[in-house]
C-alpha cells in the first residue's frame, strides 16, 4: 500500500510548481506592464525613452538559461550576435522561492534608491544594474523565461533585453522634456512608440546554441527541472512539461492574484491543497489496512 501512496505523491509533485510558458499572455502582459510602468515613471525626465515591447526570440534565449538553475548571469550573452536581431543582449536575473512578477520587477526598480542620476553612479556596496537596464532609453525589447528547479526548491526568472543597456560610461537616457527626441514617433505616456516596432515580436524559430533541450519543447510549455544534470535531446527525462494551452486543470496549474493585473504564482496554495489531499488519502489507506488486518483470520 505504501507503494500506492508513493505513486500518488509523485503524481502530485509532477503537477506542482508550474511556471508560465513564454507564450502565456498573462505572463507577457504582466512583465511588459511592470517594465513600462517603471520606464514611464523615469521617462518623464527622458527625451528619448523608447516604449518596451515583447520579443519571443529574447524569451527563448532567457528560457534556455533558466533550465541551468544557476543564480548567475548567462555568460553566453557576452558573445556578440548570439541573437541575430541585436549585437549584444542585456539580462536581469532572479532566483527565489516563488514567482510574483510585480514583486520581482519592482525589486529591480527599487535599486533606484541607490542610483545617482546626476553623476551616473551607484551607492558603494549596492547594485543598480537591474534598475538601469530597465530604464535604459534605447532598450526597446524584452523577453523573459522561468523554470522551477525542484532539486533546489527555487524558481529562476531571466529577462533578456535588446539592445543591451548598462554600457560603461553612458547615461541610461538623455535627460530633457519627455518624448522631445522621438523623431516624429507617437508619445505613449512618456516613451516613444512605433507600432511597426512594437508589434514585431522577433524570431519564433530562434534556438540558442547553448540550449540543453530542443527548442520545440523549450518554447512549448512549462518546465520543472528535477535535476541539475539535464540531457541534451528531443526528450528530457529530468524535465516536466505542459503545453500551457490545455483546459485540463491537472495539466495547467496557475494561481493569479484576485483583481491583479500581474501574473502571480506561489507554491503555497497548490502545495498545501495537494499535501492535504495526500494526507487524507493516506489516512484512508491506513484505515483500510487496519480494517483488513483485524478482519483477516
Amino acid at each position: 500500500m505504501w507503494r500506492l501512496q508513493l505513486v500518488f505523491a509523485l503524481s502530485v509533485a509532477r503537477r506542482l510548481d508550474p511556471t508560465p510558458p513564454i507564450t502565456n499572455q498573462y505572463f507577457v502582459d504582466s512583465l511588459l506592464l511592470a517594465h513600462n510602468e517603471i520606464r514611464n515613471e523615469y521617462g518623464e525626465r527622458a527625451a528619448d525613452m523608447i516604449h518596451m515591447s515583447w520579443d519571443i526570440g529574447l524569451a527563448r534565449l532567457a528560457q534556455a538559461w533558466t533550465i541551468y538553475c544557476k543564480n548567475e548571469l548567462n555568460p553566453n550573452l557576452k558573445r556578440g550576435n548570439i541573437y541575430p536581431r541585436f549585437n549584444y543582449i542585456g539580462e536581469n536575473l532572479y532566483m527565489g522561492p516563488s514567482i510574483d512578477i510585480f514583486k520581482i520587477v519592482t525589486s529591480w526598480g527599487l535599486e533606484s534608491n541607490y542610483y545617482n542620476f546626476q553623476n551616473n553612479t551607484c551607492q558603494p556596496g549596492k547594485n543598480c544594474d537591474h534598475f538601469t537596464q530597465i530604464i535604459w532609453g534605447s532598450t526597446f525589447k524584452v523577453g523573459c523565461g522561468a523554470a522551477y528547479c525542484a532539486h533546489m526548491s527555487a524558481y529562476v526568472v531571466s529577462c533578456t533585453y535588446g539592445p543591451r543597456g548598462n554600457v560603461p560610461g553612458q547615461d541610461p537616457f538623455i535627460q530633457g522634456e519627455k518624448c522631445s527626441k522621438c523623431k516624429g514617433e507617437m508619445c505613449k505616456v512618456a516613451s516613444c512608440s512605433n507600432p511597426q516596432r512594437d508589434n514585431n515580436y522577433g524570431d519564433y524559430n530562434f534556438c540558442p546554441d547553448f540550449a540543453k533541450i530542443d527548442c520545440y519543447r523549450l518554447g512549448k510549455g512549462n518546465i520543472r527541472v528535477n535535476n541539475v544534470t539535464i540531457r541534451v535531446g528531443l526528450e528530457c527525462p529530468d524535465c516536466i512539461y505542459t503545453d500551457g494551452d490545455s483546459e485540463n486543470l491537472n495539466e495547467d496549474h496557475y494561481d493569479y492574484v484576485e483583481g491583479s493585473r500581474y501574473f502571480n504564482m506561489t507554491p503555497s496554495s497548490a502545495v498545501e491543497t495537494s499535501y492535504n489531499c495526500f494526507l487524507i488519502i493516506s489516512l484512508i489507506c491506513n484505515i483500510t489496512i487496519l480494517i483488513f488486518s483485524f478482519t483477516m483470520p
